[in-house]
């Protein structure tokens, strides 16, 4: 299974340094590819990048079974190529794409218990 998503952070929840180098919300398209179910757990990967920005997000996933539900592990990088600034926007986004699973993790979980008013 392939999926595409579309997610924009508005230009006022970024940090000056980031606007400076990209005016404007950035637009960040992702793309997750999930392999079969098999033994209680499927493998999948996933990439991410910015239009305008140099750099991108790549890494894997396994889904597992756990117990009565499941659990996702996530690995991955993010390499942003400007010089000097690179390390700063980097971290940047490792912060907003943990708060983004979580958000993405605590919708599921209500959704899934039955709170369908997102």
């Amino acid at each position: 299974m392939e999926l595409d998503l579309h997610q924009a952070i508005p230009a006022e929840h970024l940090p000056s340094m980031v606007t400076s180098l990209r005016p404007g919300d950035l637009v960040i398209r992702r793309h997750e590819a999930w392999g079969a179910l098999g033994d209680g757990r499927a493998e999948g990967r996933f990439s991410a990048h910015v239009d305008g920005m140099p750099g991108e997000v790549t890494g894997a996933m396994t889904l597992i079974a756990d117990g009565a539900g499941s659990s996702v592990v996530i690995e991955g990088t993010v390499e942003v190529k400007i010089p000097f600034l690179g390390s700063k926007i980097e971290g940047m986004i490792v912060e907003q794409l943990v708060e983004l699973f979580d958000a993405e993790r605590t919708f599921t979980e209500q959704w899934l218990n039955g709170d369908h008013s997102a």
